[in-house]
């Protein structure tokens, strides 16, 4: 039972963390370095601006980045892509 009760714990503490916007900003900072050896980008501030008001996950930061061998373009889809995403706070139509 005790494993079952930690189990259950740590995959609600990483749906929490997935949706995270703090976590989210440290996965994009380090993937994108990973990814493209970049640390800075003009960018970057405008899409932790963005991560901060959508609801997004871990997984679709991921897919966005690994779309393009060119940082500027991986970026500014990301950026686009966050532009669209729904804000925080409102309501799924399902």
């Amino acid at each position: 039972m005790k494993r079952l009760t930690l189990h259950c714990c740590t995959v609600i503490a990483w749906m929490c963390m997935s949706t995270c916007p703090c976590y989210l900003w440290f996965i994009l900072k380090t993937l994108a370095f990973n990814y493209h050896g970049i640390k800075q980008h003009s960018l970057f501030p405008d899409i932790e601006n963005l991560l901060m008001h959508t609801k997004t996950t871990a997984a679709e930061i991921v897919k966005q980045l690994r779309k393009d061998e060119d940082a500027n373009n991986v970026l500014k889809g990301l950026f686009n892509f966050l532009k669209l995403v729904k804000p925080k706070g409102s309501q799924s139509n399902a």
